[in-house]
């Protein structure tokens, strides 16, 4: 009797643990399902919130191109390079060399239409030495003057006066004073301009003296040729 009673009491119980086992697992396949929903939502989240670029918020218009010289940095709306500068009074058209003419030591020089160059005094001076470098002795002080008679201002900022001197044409070394005073930066319609440039010449290597003119923004590249004060 009590074997039966035994044997009856083992079946629930067996019975018990199997419904543990089967809710166990019920739960932990519950578990993953919602932990793998909640990464793939996690996911999709940050998709949805990454930024998207815009005009406002970078500070600038799609296809704009800011100029060198544009204070403002605004450039043109539409992708393409705002227009250039009109040259100057008598500039190369092309852009290209620019040639070389060289007339007598006392001519006058055209530029371009209405535009000429002449030097209009070449003493000998005593130069100084006031900048560091420079040495001081014997040199000529040459006056350049420009006229524009056109209707266009010149550019005279990249303007270069240099000086050769002797048979093997050796360059001078350029000096402050005595007298000495740059061009200005531009020249208005109608106006004339003088600038002073002092270069260390021997007095026995002024037998052949070529003064050089390069005005850039006009005309070709001039030289005076010719013999000067001793």
């Amino acid at each position: 009797m009590s074997e039966g009673v035994s044997a009856a009491g083992r079946v629930p119980s067996r019975a018990r643990w199997w419904a543990i086992a089967v809710v166990a697992l019920v739960v932990v396949v519950v578990l993953v399902v919602a932990l793998a929903g909640s990464r793939g939502a996690g996911r999709e989240g940050g998709a949805l919130a990454a930024p998207t670029p815009s005009a406002t918020s970078t500070g600038a218009v799609a296809g704009a191109t800011a100029r060198a010289d544009d204070p403002s940095g605004a450039g043109s709306v539409d992708g393409t390079a705002p227009p250039a500068d009109p040259p100057a009074a008598g500039a190369p058209a092309d852009g290209g060399h620019v040639p070389t003419v060289t007339v007598p030591i006392d001519a006058v020089a055209e530029l371009a239409e209405a535009v000429t160059a002449r030097l209009s005094a070449v003493d000998a001076v005593d130069g100084e030495a006031v900048q560091p470098g420079e040495v001081g002795g014997p040199a000529l002080r040459v006056e350049i003057e420009l006229v524009n008679g056109s209707t266009a201002p010149l550019d005279l900022r990249g303007a270069v006066v240099n000086l050769y001197h002797g048979p093997q044409q050796t360059p001078a070394t350029a000096l402050t004073e005595p007298g000495g005073s740059p061009l200005p930066h531009g020249l208005e319609a109608g106006a004339t301009a003088t600038g002073a440039f002092v270069f260390a010449v021997p007095a026995d290597a002024r037998d052949d003296v070529r003064v050089e003119l390069d005005v850039r923004a006009v005309g070709p590249v001039v030289l005076f040729a010719g013999a000067a004060q001793r």
